[in-house]
């Protein structure tokens, strides 16, 4: 796993509850082609970097998962991307306290 460097502990927001840190905390990753993993591994750095974010935001690194299966794939459709439907498994099992991701329609959600 590629990750950036340690983020300082920031405070906590007040809409962050212990019920959202006692579930997981989620990174998303994801490109929708080969080619643009290729051509852009910055957001791929960056979207690894999001576990930092969450760790910062009071989600130990235990209870932070990341789901990268669907790097390389298209998102026009959900068939074939067993990251996005472990995604929604976690939440319908009502595991996740917060999804992180980058370019997303939420980028952030708390559940």
């Amino acid at each position: 796993m590629d990750r950036l460097p340690e983020t300082a502990t920031m405070p906590r927001s007040e809409k962050i509850l212990e019920r959202h840190l006692q579930r997981l905390a989620v990174v998303y990753v994801r490109q929708s082609s080969v080619q643009q993993m290729m051509d852009t591994r910055k957001s791929t750095k960056l979207q690894y970097g999001l576990v930092n974010r969450a760790i910062a935001m009071g989600w130990t690194e235990g209870r932070v998962l990341i789901i990268d299966e669907d790097l390389g794939k298209s998102a026009s459709s959900a068939e074939g991307r067993e990251g996005f439907a472990k995604l929604v498994a976690e939440v319908g099992l009502d595991h996740v306290g917060l999804i992180l991701g980058v370019e997303m329609v939420s980028a952030c959600a708390l559940f």
